[in-house]
């Protein structure tokens, strides 16, 4: 009996495995994605923390 559930639990790791390379991928698809985005945003706000700092000079 044991001998028939190996095969199916060596699947299921491998399911498994699988599911979470899928996982990992958009993860590091949608950081790639965010991460322009948040340099951008940075580079704006901190453009305008400089126009502040001349304006009072």
């Amino acid at each position: 009996m044991l001998l028939l559930l190996r095969p199916k639990a060596k699947l299921v790791r491998i399911f498994k495995s699988i599911a979470k390379a899928v996982t990992a991928l958009e993860f590091a698809f949608d950081f790639v994605e965010d991460l322009a985005d948040l340099v951008l945003d940075g580079v704006g706000m901190f453009g305008t923390l400089l126009e502040a700092a001349q304006v009072r000079e």
